[in-house]
């Protein structure tokens, strides 16, 4: 809508002024929007090369009275909308060129279809001859497969650039292998090599940049041969899946490793990788392979087709290259013919049955046996063992009796039995003497009068019975029914004494005590009861009404209060006041009368058509003969009555 300029705090100001002077930076409009940005972020960090800010627009205009209403109807309304600008910075280099350090390693990414055995085979060898020429090893090509297989790098020889060692993984998901490698640039040649024949021939797709150096390794700590991940689908299906890039079941780390392994196969440019920052670290390859990780095969590692049964019995010259790690053209699966049908049981019939035919070994087994049956092996052994007693036997039974554990038994058993004898004898006597005393103690009668019988044990139905059972008699007691007032039939009140001429009856007593009222008994029951208490209420009011010395009994008192509104207070200052506003005087309306109060002001309020009984304008609260009252609480309304006793309304 409104024009908008962009400049630095400086040309801002210039151009946001209103008295005429415009900025150069800022074009001459009459409305338009001034956003500004701190740059400084750019200086501060000395590796940063690009930077994203983002600012409000504030409205400015160059009319003379901008201020005025007028001018916020025309295009520009910035901050009534909520508008920003975005001020993205990017340069080449670094405003401070960071400081040197050592780059001396190269990375190749190479990806080619599962059954190109031919080109992965051959990154394989120079791999593991580049290593094990490194390390030194030597021997069989089977040992330095398995030495190399199982080498683990200490964390010296992993930063140290010295080591001419290859590094990396190898992907496998079926349809296709990625391969990376990297080492110094030195022993990265013969593999950039590889990288260049492989451009653009049976779809291969190769990130390679001679020019892209790196500080450190990043898969030295998965050992001295390229790492193999076997993957349990194709690498897009995995990607794909939304188990994968959704939930929990997946680590973080893992599905980035995900993308990352499938974004590599994307890019045409190893820079463009490395922007991204694509390659997945030890960490993630190692999450990716206990995840999604399956079983290696023959063909995944060596590209040749596995061994059947009868493999075994083919000619010698056919199998040279079962153990060979290079990996030779010659047996590639593609010539690896099969060998379970009709070709496969013909070859095994050119091997011929087992020979047993040996005279030489016959001839060795029967020498044997002359030599042995011209020896007396029984006085051989013989002679040997007299030996041995004269020599090695009487030490052997010295050491016996060292440390023998029943030999102090068998020396001193005559000493030991008269020991337990006199033991015996004590224990013997000991038992008398008490038997003694204890026959004594009971004036020589026997312990026991008769002999000890078991209680008699008792039925299941006593068993069954509650210990505190009430008895036969309590129960029927308890089950007869109660009979009110069974002994006293009549009701239970004072008699009538004729005599006195009254229901109330002379208490009279059993001892003998002075005549008169003393002993007249104060309680009533029914009628003369209520006439008494009703009597001595009555007796009470007027005492009270003897001791009153005002002329009233009813107490009048003012409370202190605020005024409440009411419905009618509305017209309140039509009534007190002038109007207030210039538009009712009668300076602006001419004849105009003030406004009515209630257009029912002059009728008189029509009660009977709603009350059922006569109303009695005398009694009104406002008044005699008065309606209404604006408050409905007054100084004469708080009133409070102070009834004497037995008084009633």
């Amino acid at each position: 809508d409104g024009a908008g300029a962009v400049g630095t705090e400086a040309e801002a100001g210039a151009g946001a002024g209103i008295d005429g002077g415009e900025a150069a930076a800022v074009p001459p409009a009459d409305v338009y929007g001034v956003a500004t940005f701190d740059l400084r972020g750019m200086c501060q960090d000395l590796r940063l090369t690009r930077l994203e800010l983002e600012s409000n627009l504030l409205p400015i205009t160059s009319i003379p009275s901008g201020g005025d209403l007028d001018w916020k109807s025309r295009p520009g309304r910035f901050m009534e909308a909520a508008s920003t600008l975005t001020l993205c910075l990017q340069i080449a280099a670094p405003l401070v060129p960071p400081p040197q350090v050592p780059r001396p390693y190269r990375r190749v990414i190479i990806t080619t279809e599962y059954t190109n055995h031919r080109l992965f085979r051959e990154i394989l060898h120079v791999v593991r001859e580049v290593n094990a020429a490194a390390l030194g090893l030597e021997g069989s090509p089977k040992h330095v497969l398995t030495t190399l297989a199982t080498f683990k790098f200490t964390p010296e020889q992993i930063v140290d650039p010295m080591l001419q060692v290859l590094t990396g993984y190898h992907l496998i998901d079926g349809n296709m292998r990625q391969l990376a490698v990297e080492g110094t640039e030195d022993v990265m040649a013969r593999i950039v090599d590889v990288g260049r024949r492989a451009v653009g021939v049976d779809g291969n797709h190769v990130l390679m940049n001679t020019e892209l150096t790196y500080v450190s390794r990043i898969y030295a700590t998965l050992g001295a041969d390229l790492w193999p991940i076997k993957l349990s689908a194709p690498l897009t299906g995995i990607v794909a899946d939304v188990k994968t890039q959704s939930g929990t079941r997946v680590r973080p780390e893992c599905r980035e490793a995900v993308r990352r392994l499938s974004a590599l196969n994307t890019y045409a440019w190893l820079r463009q990788a490395e922007d991204m920052r694509l390659f997945p670290s030890d960490q993630m390859l190692v999450l990716v392979d206990k995840k999604f990780g399956a079983e290696l095969t023959v063909t995944d590692l060596t590209g040749k087709k596995p061994r059947q049964r009868g493999l075994h019995r083919i000619s010698s010259c056919e199998s040279v290259g079962a153990t060979d790690i290079t990996g030779d053209e010659a047996n590639d699966i593609a010539r690896h013919k099969d060998l379970g049908g009709r070709e496969g049981k013909e070859r095994m019939k050119l091997k011929a049955d087992l020979d047993d035919e040996n005279f030489e070994y016959w001839e060795q087994m029967a020498q044997r046996r002359r030599l042995r049956l011209r020896r007396d092996i029984a006085s051989e052994e013989h002679a040997y063992i007299q030996e041995l007693e004269g020599t090695v036997g009487a030490e052997k039974r010295a050491a016996w009796q060292e440390w023998n554990v029943v030999r102090i038994t068998h020396e001193a058993a005559a000493e030991i039995a008269a020991h337990e004898a006199e033991d015996a004898e004590r224990a013997a006597a000991l038992a008398a003497h008490e038997a003694a005393a204890e026959a004594a103690g009971r004036g020589g009668k026997s312990l026991h009068t008769s002999k000890f019988n078991y209680p008699v044990a008792r039925t299941p139905a006593e068993l069954m019975l509650h210990p505190l059972r009430p008895s036969e008699s309590r129960v029927e007691e308890l089950a007869t029914p109660w009979v009110e007032n069974e002994l006293h039939p009549d009701p239970l009140q004072r008699p009538m004494d004729p005599a006195a001429g009254t229901d109330r009856p002379s208490f009279v007593t059993q001892s003998k005590a002075p005549g008169g009222d003393i002993f007249t008994s104060v309680h009533l029951v029914g009628d003369a009861l209520a006439r008494e208490m009703q009597e001595a209420a009555a007796a009470e009011a007027a005492e009270w009404r003897r001791r009153v010395v005002v002329d009233k009994l009813r107490v009048t008192t003012l409370l202190p209060h605020r005024d409440k509104p009411g419905q009618i207070d509305k017209h309140q200052s039509l009534l007190r006041s002038s109007p207030q506003k210039l538009g009712v005087t009668g300076k602006f309306v001419k004849g105009a009368s003030p406004a009515p109060v209630s257009m029912y002001l002059e009728e008189p309020p029509a009660t009977a058509a709603i009350t059922f009984r006569d109303t009695d304008t005398l009694t009104f609260t406002a008044g005699p003969n008065r309606d209404f009252q604006r408050f409905m609480r007054t100084g004469q309304s708080d009133v409070h009555t102070l009834r004497g006793a037995g008084e009633r309304d």
